[in-house]
């Protein structure tokens, strides 16, 4: 079957877009209307990290009828050159991604996990500055049931394949049968 993927917010969506992403009854509106649309279709819900509370969000794409959550999508960001004191990208914002938003994306993936998404019974893709198999991991322990690579790409095409490799090894290590066995496996 198909699966559509939906991001709560847009760095280009304007207000509106950015609406959406911040605020749980926003989503809720916005996925009321589109789930009736896509009732054979399952929906994963994209959230954005630039919120107060992820938790809220989570609950509102589930209430809204989400069949999965995709964690994290970019955080809004500024850079400026202080030679010419003129922001480095036309936008004046842009979307920081890859290695050093990793440590969030693994805090939100646990906290949208704990609080909601594994009594919900709803998967969670996490994404965030994965370019090793120890951050796939980590994502795992977390709580997501799978992992999604993209800045690791630009580096190195082949790197989602080490990353299999290296994750087949430490599921073995951890003397389980298959990685759903460490879903949430974080030990506090």
């Amino acid at each position: 079957s198909d699966i559509v993927a939906m991001a709560a917010a847009a760095i280009e969506g304007g207000a509106d877009g950015l609406m959406f992403g911040e605020d749980p009854a926003s989503l809720l509106g916005l996925l009321s209307e589109v789930r009736p649309v896509l009732r054979n279709t399952r929906m994963l819900v994209k959230l954005s990290p630039n919120v107060s509370d992820i938790v809220a969000m989570a609950a509102a794409a589930i209430e809204g009828g989400a069949d999965g959550l995709s964690m994290i999508n970019t955080i809004t960001a500024m850079a400026i050159d202080v030679r010419t004191r003129r922001p480095r990208l036309s936008n004046v914002k842009g979307g920081l991604s890859g290695p050093a938003v990793h440590p969030i994306a693994v805090r939100m993936v646990h906290e949208v996990h704990r609080a909601v998404a594994r009594d919900a019974k709803v998967p969670i893709l996490g994404l965030g500055g994965v370019l090793r198999w120890e951050d796939a991991a980590e994502l795992i322990l977390a709580g997501a049931s799978a992992v999604a690579m993209g800045t690791a790409l630009f580096v190195d095409p082949r790197s989602p394949r080490k990353v299999v490799r290296g994750l087949a090894r430490w599921v073995e290590s951890q003397g389980c049968g298959t990685v759903d066995e460490l879903v949430g496996g974080v030990e506090l």
